[in-house]
């Protein structure tokens, strides 16, 4: 901070910070709320110490025509404060148009924004009032402007805001006579209890009008009432208390009590008593909103409503009607000529505050203000209020500051217009890496191709933030977002690149809701992708190394390191261990690199699918494509790296136990065999599922293929990923999907609930039709939830069953006979969206049996007790498969092929039970696990323990009988039906519809339903001839 001691102090610094390419900021006093006088990390002019007070009998302005006319003013240089004019002007016998604050700077920020004043009702505010400036401009030059020298620079700094136009050094004001005959009031309006508060507030807003259209001008507070102090010169007390009259009959309403007074004062007594404001810092942002006659005649109520509700600190900081004789020379927004105060509402935070905690205190602030908007105060808004919906320029939410608002502010109504970021180069007096990250926004038209990269990554915790400079302005980005920056920035050129936390204002619905249908056009034209997938990895440069040598047969400079190796233990026994110490690094790396965070997120679905070529990833300052890894097609995702090892015999497992005895005299090596033990304890089948999935739908993607076949596919193959906001899940996916977005453009506002309704009336409507139930499984406590309708499913959730029938030739078939492919059977939702209409046929009723128990030794026992009682269950089948049958039904989630016989599974499943009962005899924990470590049994266990608290019941019909099993809890004759288009049976309950005088049901959840086919082959059954004999019916699910 430079402590200006004169004009040539401030030119010196301003050419400074323009040669070093800083961030440069102005302070005064420093009474900024969003922290722009401070700037951390910028370098910052001090202009507090310019002092001086010169008064003129008659003032003209340089360049002024010689006929011009001059009158009465005052010059302060840039370091007067209020109260100080105040006193030099009283000797003077006049008047200077200022603020009510004291401390607050006579020549800075309070007048470039406007500056509201007790008097502006009778000569307009600060800047109405100024008839000269001098400035330093961004070039270094001292500058004098008025209205004769340069009009358009003049009307700019009257009420421009901020320090954008310059640094003043002094100004000159008009002067005005010293007000006579001063009447103040005090009013006290308190609520007698918390339902009339919102009364209290509703109607002293009302008064409003009638107060400032008298003259009055004042300042309020709103807490557990209104609170308020009125002034008006050359008054009487007789005056005010007719003009006040509504104001005393509301002490008279039930629940408001209060006190109203009046009474004269001079102008002395004013600056002595009135005047004041504490002398400390206050961390505090406010939101702000002019009140217009309109507002106030249409909006009273729902203003009191959400001031009180709010529970934040609220109260009016100017409360008057202006003189606006100069409104249309200055830069002024108009709306001041129609409004009666200005409103605000404020959070603040201690000095001890977390960065979390300021965070979440800016996010209220900006909550606030959205509500405001839609209370229909958009345009009715102070300077500062625009900077917190934007950002601070102290700690930059996640959002977009003044200035690049700015630039895109031109724009905004084109559909094809985003924010690219440029990351400038680090400067050269210091290291690349510790410089702060300076960036600039500019605005492109994604029609007109221009160069950019765009950026995939986590954004990473948000609890902890850190400092980087956006056009000159402090601005906060996650850690994550910070590192990556860091390793983007070229040491010597520009980076152009688009990023989501920075490019779109993620406080700004509206904005959102125009950026992110943008995101497919710009992740498919920008130049090169690149997918930040962490800091760096030596294990996982390893693994890419490895993969280039072995898997790919290349002869990169990565591959060469193997190579060397190769050669090198011929000879040698120690660079043999070398080589064994490498493949447990790529043992590791391989592993590490497939559980990265990156892969489970939910936006880096779509951001890695949709650029022509592959992105780039990058792993610290590494860079490498996946594909290096994980190959070029599905035999490279199947036989996968580590089985490649395995098969060259590198084992690195076998590795680990070789090298066990040297452990003590190597700690990398012991370190090393940790993680390779830690790593491999991760469950083999899971890790497997988790690579092929993300690794064959995400990376290996032939990029010129048409994109997959809908939204329901693209959710199921995503449904493991996680997003900050639940409306991603959706909204994520619609670049790939063009139709579901044209059907349901994204919209923030909208409720999730009404998010997944329209999603999943498109999926049915579009797509999949019931299909959408083979695909996922019902909510929890969706019986309960009235919310949303039974047949929104949970889009997080696998349906838990691979299939409702027996085997997938079974379904086939069944889809054949028992389907209709006529339009008029295909399932629709109503208007309302309240109800699917479902056509399908009755499969029968329900008995319920049983619940599985809540563990897996439940489990076993209840099976067990089916094999003791299988007599009981009928003769509709032949009793002697009823065993093998009832353990398939259990064993559905898991297709056997070769691995083993379901009477294998039996002979395993009593084993398990003998070994529980022997663990129960003998007083052992319930946690020891009774089976023996071969694959078998232990997928075995993995698929028993998927029927815990799951539902057995018989299929109640007068022909035929079968058994299923549903993963929500059974009813007593709830439906079992099979519907068109699915394979999943369902299970609907009948609920009483009042409404439509008709059947309607819920949807209980999808079962597996034996009996429908006398063997996995045949459809020959009693079962199925009854079904197929059922007439198609309509069933209105709600």
């Amino acid at each position: 901070m430079v402590r200006a001691e004169s004009v040539e102090d401030i030119q010196a610094s301003v050419k400074f910070a323009s040669e070093k390419d800083l961030s440069l900021v102005t302070k005064n006093t420093g009474h900024d709320h969003l922290g722009r006088s401070s700037g951390k990390g910028s370098f910052g002019i001090w202009t507090h110490n310019l002092k001086g007070i010169e008064f003129h009998d008659s003032f003209t302005a340089q360049g002024a025509p010689t006929e011009a006319s001059g009158i009465p003013a005052v010059t302060l240089q840039a370091g007067e404060q209020w109260f100080d004019v105040y006193q030099a002007a009283a000797k003077q016998g006049v008047l200077v148009v200022g603020g009510s604050a004291r401390t607050v700077g006579a020549a800075g920020g309070y007048l470039l924004g406007g500056g509201h004043s007790p008097f502006a009702h009778y000569y307009g505010l600060a800047a109405d009032n100024l008839l000269e400036m001098s400035i330093v401009s961004a070039d270094g030059e001292h500058r004098v402007i008025n209205a004769y020298t340069d009009p358009d620079y003049f009307w700019a700094v009257r009420g421009g805001g901020g320090s954008a136009w310059g640094i003043v050094t002094s100004v000159t004001y008009k002067t005005h006579p010293v007000p006579q005959n001063l009447i103040f009031g005090l009013v006290q309006l308190n609520s007698t209890n918390d339902s009339s508060l919102k009364r209290v507030v509703a109607e002293s807003i009302k008064l409003l009008p009638t107060i400032t259209d008298a003259g009055y001008t004042g300042y309020a507070t709103i807490e557990k009432g209104f609170g308020a102090i009125f002034m008006k010169p050359n008054s009487t007390v007789a005056s005010f208390n007719e003009t006040f009259g509504p104001v005393f009959k509301l002490t008279q309403l039930p629940g408001i009590e209060g006190a109203i007074t009046a009474y004269p004062s001079t102008w002395d007594g004013y600056l002595k008593t009135i005047l004041r404001d504490p002398n400390i810092g206050t961390n505090i942002q406010d939101t702000s909103r002019l009140l217009t006659t309109e507002v106030i005649r249409d909006r009273a109520e729902d203003l009191a409503e959400f001031i009180v509700g709010s529970q934040q600190g609220a109260g009016f900081n100017f409360i008057g009607k202006v003189n606006n004789d100069e409104r249309d020379k200055t830069a002024i927004h108009e709306i001041w000529k129609r409004s009666h105060g200005l409103l605000s509402i404020s959070v603040d935070w201690a000095d001890t505050a977390t960065s979390r905690e300021k965070h979440e205190k800016r996010q209220r602030a900006v909550q606030m203000s959205e509500r405001l908007i839609e209370l229909g105060l958009q345009e009715a808004v102070q300077i500062s209020v625009t900077l917190a919906k934007l950002g601070s320029t102290e700690v930059g939410t996640a959002g977009i500051t003044n200035s690049c608002l700015g630039k895109l502010g031109g724009t905004k109504a084109e559909t094809d217009s985003s924010r690219t970021i440029v990351i400038l180069s680090a400067r050269e007096d210091i290291t690349s890496w510790e410089a702060l990250i300076e960036c600039s926004l500019e605005v492109a038209s994604l029609t007109q191709r221009p160069k950019f990269e765009a950026l995939s990554y986590v954004w990473g915790s948000v609890d902890t933030f850190e400092t980087i400079h956006l056009d000159r302005q402090s601005f906060e980005v996650t850690p994550n977002l910070g590192s990556a920056l860091r390793h983007l920035r070229h040491p010597t050129g520009k980076r152009v690149m688009w990023i989501d936390y920075i490019c779109i204002n993620q406080d700004d619905v509206p904005e959102k809701n125009k950026q992110v249908p943008l995101m497919g056009s710009i992740y498919m034209t920008a130049d090169r992708v690149i997918s930040i997938l962490g800091e760096y990895s030596p294990e996982i440069e390893m693994a890419v190394s490895w993969c280039e040598r072995y898997i790919h047969k290349r002869t990169t400079k990565q591959a060469l390191f193997w190579r060397k190796l190769e050669l090198k233990e011929l000879w040698s026994v120690e660079a043999r261990r070398e080589k064994e110490i490498a493949i447990l690094k790529t043992f590791i790396g391989l592993r590490r690199f497939i559980i990265l965070p990156y892969w489970t997120r939910m936006w880096t679905f779509q951001e890695y699918q949709l650029p022509e070529r592959e992105p780039i990833c990058m792993c610290g300052a590494f860079t490498f494509k996946a594909s290096a890894i994980l190959g070029t097609s599905w035999d490279g995702v199947v036989q996968t790296p580590f089985a490649a090892m395995v098969r060259v015999g590198q084992d690195p497992v076998e590795i680990e136990r070789k090298n066990k005895p040297s452990l003590d005299q190597d700690e990398k090596t012991r370190q090393h065999c940790l993680e390779v033990q830690r790593l491999s304890a991760i469950d083999d089948d899971e890790f497997t599922r988790t690579m092929e999935r993300f690794a064959f739908f995400d990376i290996l993607r032939d990029r010129h293929a048409p994109a997959y076949k809908g939204l329901a596919s693209l959710m199921y193959l995503a449904y493991h990923r996680q997003c900050g906001n639940p409306r991603d899940r959706v909204y994520a996916l619609y670049a790939l999907v063009p139709s579901a977005q044209e059907a349901y453009p994204p919209d923030y506002n909208k409720s999730l609930e009404q998010v997944l309704v329209e999603t999943t009336e498109y999926i049915i409507r579009k797509e999949t039709r019931a299909c959408i139930f083979n695909l996922f499984a019902v909510r929890n406590n969706h019986l309960l939830d009235d919310t949303l309708p039974s047949w929104v499913p949970d889009y997080t959730t696998p349906c838990t069953r691979v299939k409702g029938l027996p085997s997938h030739y079974i379904a086939r078939k069944i889809k054949e006979s028992l389907w209709t492919p006529a339009v008029e059977y295909f399932p629709h939702v109503s208007e309302d969206y309240k109800t699917l209409h479902l056509w399908g046929r009755t499969v029968g009723h329900c008995k319920p049996i049983f619940r599985f128990g809540s563990d897996l030794r439940q489990v076993v026992a209840n099976i067990m007790n089916f094999f003791e009682t299988t007599e009981a269950w009928g003769t509709n089948w032949d009793p002697s498969t009823v065993r093998e049958r009832f353990v398939e039904a259990c064993l559905c989630h898991f297709p056997q092929g070769d691995t083993f016989t379901i009477q294998e599974a039996i002979e395993a499943i009593h084993e398990l039970a003998h070994t529980y009962e022997n663990t129960r005899i003998q007083g052992q924990s319930n946690d020891t696990d009774p089976a023996a470590n071969e694959q078998f049994q232990s997928k075995l266990r993995k698929e028993l323990s998927a029927n815990c608290n799951q539902s057995f019941f018989l299929i109640v019909t007068k022909k035929a009988q079968g058994f299923g099993i549903c993963p929500v809890a059974i009813e007593d004759q709830d439906v079992v039906m099979i519907a068109d288009t699915a394979e999943q049976l369902l299970v609907l309950r009948r609920q009483l519809d009042r409404e439509h005088e008709q059947s309607s049901y819920k949807l209980v959840g999808q079962a597996y339903v034996d009996g429908l086919a006398e063997t996995s082959n045949s459809l020959d059954s009693p079962l199925y001839t009854m079904v197929k004999d059922q007439p198609h019916e309509e069933f209105r699910v709600l």
